[in-house]
């Protein structure tokens, strides 16, 4: 921990630099400064974490050197020590945070006990800051798995997994989606790099559009070219008009300091349960509109001029073209649609957008009734180039409908084939077992949602998917602990246990005995794989 002493009175900084014990207190580095300019540079460098400063001092007022820590969010305990006992000084301090406020004439021990104090409030500050990120980084992961649709719209599902993870939000939290996109390409600079304007671009997003310092509600997704982000505002924080201005500052700052155009889409309020439908559908809308540069929109005004499209695609004949697997009455309709839009009947470019953002709001409807994570499909690198050019040309636009239908179908028809799914789950438990996977990971590999999988798995093996994981792990073990000599401890961790003490409650839960009993002791050993063996044969029984 560092202090900065700042007083224009040198006799006072080195009576405190040298007769109190800093170590003692924790203060591996103590700074001065004779002027409120040296000290306002000494904090931007060094950050010391306890500031004991004079008010009046030649060039820059102790008062300007606690507004610049207040104003650049500096984590400090500031205390003023001063000849001036001003009313107005003291409500300046307390407004900006001072947490002491010491008259001259001082004591030593009353200083001594100023810097307990002071040390105190910036350990409970750091404690808080620490907690804060926690809960900021539990909030990031859990809205991307949201927006991603690992948990559905199951109410009760996200409840419990937001419960879970601490984050103050509920399935009904009200926001606004904010989607944003950039070609990021575009370096200003020789001097950057393509990273470096990302960072900035992010960081610029945050704070101009949300007012937020941390990347708590953004969700990320870069390709090579491209920056996607989507922002999850509350919805009572900003109106709509606030945030299209917020949305036009941020573009104009881009502009002028970055060299990029990034273009903006403001959705429309929505429960925290419909992110993966909204989330996905705005990802698409925004991806549709990159050609726009240095615009804002709102999804009220796009959908308004769809309104005025009345040839729109119609989502019922699109599921039954799925449901009957007609393929040739599915591409008659697209390519007739495509025709019309390019022939200006539906308004030109606007038409060819309009008719993509119905087609994927039709197979998303359609996979997500059928359990299907819709994301895991759209994120496929060809899926990815063609939904990007889909609204290039007539021709771009039917390819993409052909690879989507197909797509799906193959999709579809690999939950009409139970087995088959989980005979590839199983495959890619036994491949990574001894990885930190979860169902999210595993749902993924077969394209439907964590929970359907989690009761269809259920239902087919009378096993949970941790059940699973933990038998294979457990029975690796087994074998390991006859055929190699390594301690117990890393057994554990080669087969995928955090710890050795949870290793040890599964193994004796699986085989009836210690991981020991089962190295060291055949008898026991030969008795507890008789007793496996006789409830293989009993559950064989049952089925």
């Amino acid at each position: 921990m560092k202090i900065l002493i700042c007083d224009d009175d040198i006799s006072t900084v080195s009576v405190l630099e040298h007769q109190i014990d800093w170590e003692k207190k924790g203060i591996d580095k103590v700074l001065t400064a004779y002027n409120g300019k040296a000290a306002i540079e000494i904090v931007k460098e060094e950050r010391p974490e306890l500031v004991i400063c004079d008010i009046g001092m030649p060039q820059v007022s102790g008062i300007e050197v606690l507004k610049y820590i207040h104003q650049n969010g500096i984590l400090c305990a500031f205390s003023f020590l001063t000849s001036y006992e001003s009313f107005s000084y003291a409500q300046e301090a307390i407004r900006y945070g001072a947490v002491n406020y010491l008259t001259k004439p001082f004591e030593l021990d009353d200083v001594e006990e100023a810097v307990g104090s002071m040390i105190d409030y910036v350990l409970a500050e750091m404690e808080k800051s620490q907690a804060t990120r926690i809960i900021a980084t539990e909030t990031n992961h859990l809205l991307r798995a949201l927006r991603d649709g690992y948990y559905g719209a199951d109410k009760a599902m996200i409840d419990d997994a937001l419960r879970r993870h601490q984050v103050p939000l509920n399935a009904d939290s009200r926001f606004v989606i904010v989607s944003v996109i950039a070609d990021t390409t575009k370096v200003k600079d020789k001097d950057w790099d393509q990273s470096l304007l990302r960072h900035s671009l992010r960081n610029m997003a945050q704070e101009v559009i949300a007012d937020q310092r941390d990347f708590s509600t953004m969700v990320i997704d870069p390709d090579e070219t491209y920056d996607i982000l989507q922002i999850f505002v509350p919805e009572d924080r900003f109106s709509e008009v606030s945030l299209v201005r917020r949305c036009s500052s941020f573009v104009q700052l881009c502009i002028q300091n970055l060299s990029i155009q990034p273009v903006c889409l403001i959705g429309e309020g929505m429960s925290l349960h419909q992110a993966a439908e909204v989330g996905l559908m705005l990802k698409n809308r925004i991806e549709s509109l990159r050609m726009q540069t240095g615009k804002v929109f709102t999804l009220s005004e796009l959908d308004k001029k769809r309104d005025e499209v009345h040839d729109v695609l119609d989502q019922e004949t699109v599921h039954s073209f799925i449901r009957t697997r007609d393929k040739s009455g599915y591409m008659s309709l697209i390519g007739e649609k495509a025709q019309r839009a390019a022939a200006g009947i539906q308004k030109g470019d606007s038409g060819i957008q309009q008719l993509h953002h119905d087609l994927m709001q039709a197979f998303y409807s359609c996979l997500s009734d059928n359990h299907i994570q819709a994301h895991s499909l759209f994120e496929k690198s060809v899926m990815r180039e063609l939904n990007r050019h889909a609204e290039r040309s007539v021709f771009d636009f039917v390819k993409f409908a052909s690879y989507l239908y197909d797509a799906s179908l193959e999709a579809l028809q690999q939950i009409d084939a139970s087995s088959d799914i989980i005979s590839t789950v199983k495959q890619y438990m036994k491949d990574h077992f001894r990885e930190d996977i979860d169902r999210g990971d595993i749902a993924a590999v077969a394209f439907i949602t964590p929970n359907y999988l989690s009761k269809r798995f259920r239902a087919e093996t009378g096993m949970s998917l941790r059940e699973y994981i933990n038998k294979l792990r457990i029975d690796d073990s087994k074998r390991m602990l006859l055929t190699t000599s390594l301690p117990i401890s890393t057994i554990a961790m080669e087969v995928g246990f955090g710890n050795i003490s949870y290793f040890s409650t599964v193994f004796r839960k699986h085989t009836g005995i210690s991981p020991i009993e089962w190295r060291e002791n055949p008898a026991l050993r030969e008795e507890a794989a008789g007793r496996q063996t006789e409830a293989e044969k009993a559950g064989d029984e049952d089925e």
